[in-house]
């Protein structure tokens, strides 16, 4: 029954809404910036405190450590935004801190390690703002040509932040417990404007 239930499930997909950022949408910390968000298994640094909080009681140098992402870069497209063909694009760099964190050895209680982080989990701004405009022939009830005119407004932005603590009690010298607590702000803009006229050349033909 159990290995009938699992091929079932195996072979058996289906489409679920789900978080809209993961582990690997953002990396935090050096190391695991330098394995490209492979980090859930212990880094031996303090971004421990938010990928895996066992893992910080075998941290080696537990201290505070500020990490920056120096650059980054999106580049955005929209297909057929002012109409069939007219597409945009645009690119951005950004620059921003993206995790405090620091790891403190409790003295009376060898064992226990305490963990503290701030992190920009998600900072993202999309604007885009055209204005478009040229001469077809669109309305078949008025001859020649029309003033096609299209204007795109868009607007998204994001913008997130973790901060939090962890605790991680040692067991053995290979195995810990590990716990973590973070409270979310999460802001939303987003703004989605299309207008398209087609307007006749001349103001006095039949069909306005």
């Amino acid at each position: 029954m159990k290995s009938g239930l699992a091929t079932f499930f195996l072979f058996i997909t289906w489409t679920a809404i789900a978080q809209d950022y993961h582990y690997w949408s953002e990396h935090f910390g050096t190391r695991a910036t330098l394995l490209g968000g492979a980090a859930t298994a212990g880094l031996g640094d303090n971004s421990s405190v938010y990928y895996n909080a066992a893992a910080m009681s075998f941290v080696e140098d537990p201290n505070l450590s500020v990490t920056v992402n120096a650059y980054k870069m999106r580049t955005i497209r929209v297909t057929n935004a002012l109409g069939e063909g007219l597409n945009l694009k645009q690119t951005q760099f950004l620059t921003y801190p993206n995790l405090i964190a620091g790891i403190v050895r409790l003295k009376k209680i060898p064992k226990l390690t305490a963990g503290y982080a701030v992190i920009t989990k998600t900072t993202f701004r999309s604007k885009f703002d055209y204005l478009y405009q040229a001469d077809y022939d669109i309305l078949d009830s008025v001859p020649g040509k029309e003033r096609y005119v299209a204007s795109y407004n868009y607007n998204h932005g994001v913008i997130e932040y973790w901060a939090g603590f962890g605790l991680s009690y040692k067991i053995s010298p290979r195995w810990a417990l590990g716990f973590s607590h973070f409270g979310i702000y999460k802001n939303v803009d987003y703004t989605n404007n299309i207008s398209i006229s087609a307007l006749p050349s001349d103001p006095t033909a039949d069909g306005i």
